[in-house]
């Protein structure tokens, strides 16, 4: 694999681990504001 390759398969990773960790928030507040438990996924 190219240099490149690895560059531009290492940021696809890293916004993807953001989008992730940005849905988990979204998904705590909204469960807060329903005023459920947050499930432990």
């Amino acid at each position: 694999m190219s240099q490149a390759a690895t560059v531009i398969d290492f940021t696809l990773h890293r916004k993807r681990k953001l989008a992730q960790q940005r849905g988990r928030l979204l998904w705590a507040m909204y469960v807060q504001q329903a005023g459920l438990a947050v499930p432990q996924a």
